[in-house]
Order: C-alpha cells, then sequence, then structure tokens
C-alpha cells in the first residue's frame, strides 16, 4: 500500500525523569530568586549608640544619599530608614520600640547614608 506522505507521528511518552526535572529547576530559581531579593532587600540595625535597651528599635537601609530629603522612612510600621526607590520588606507588626517621635529620632542623610539619627 503506498504511504500518503505523511506519517503520524509517534506520541511522545511522559517522562518521569523530565518532569523532575522541571520541578527541580523550577524550585531552584524561586530560592536563587528569593535569596536574591533577601539580599537586595535587607536592612542593618542602628547603629548601637542610637539603640539601647528600652530605646528605639527601627531599622537602616543605610543606602546612599546626599541630603535629607533622599531619605523616607518605610515598611509597615514605619520602622525603616531609606533612601527614595529602596523598597523594604517588613513583617507587619507593630512595636512600641518604633515610635520615632517617643524616641525622637528622624530619618535623613547621615555621613552619606539614610539612617535614623
Amino acid at each position: 500500500m503506498p504511504k500518503s506522505g505523511r506519517e503520524k507521528s509517534k506520541p511522545v511518552k511522559n517522562h518521569p525523569r523530565a518532569h523532575a526535572f522541571l520541578i527541580f529547576t523550577a524550585l531552584f530559581l524561586i530560592a536563587l530568586l528569593t535569596v536574591a531579593l533577601l539580599l537586595r532587600f535587607s536592612v542593618v540595625p542602628i547603629p548601637p549608640g542610637l539603640s539601647s535597651e528600652g530605646g528605639f528599635c527601627g531599622t537602616s537601609t543605610e543606602s546612599a544619599c546626599s541630603s535629607d530629603s533622599g531619605c523616607i522612612i518605610g515598611g509597615c510600621s514605619a520602622q525603616v530608614c531609606g533612601a527614595l526607590g529602596d523598597d523594604a520588606v517588613t513583617t507587619c507588626e507593630y512595636r512600641d520600640c518604633y515610635n520615632r517621635v517617643k524616641y525622637n529620632v528622624t530619618c535623613g542623610c547621615l555621613a552619606g547614608k539614610c539612617a535614623w539619627k
């Protein structure tokens, strides 16, 4: 019997190893992205001289700045002092030690870095 010119292709069987590799690759990429984001958006504790037992406990990104206007307050509880464009990721709990008015601190440019002062 003559061939029609087009042969049917055989269906590709699912390979468990291929699925496992795709899942592993996806999980690896998610882990890598998570680490990159954590490193990019990590925050640095404020200097020890500003924080004492029972004192202000906000954090600073210590991003570069040239004036106070280049620094903003961020974080869910307004506990992070950072530069414009910083995307600080924080948990959303409030602690009394985040109260900048009570502890008389402001977010500004200190020695070329955004910090509480």
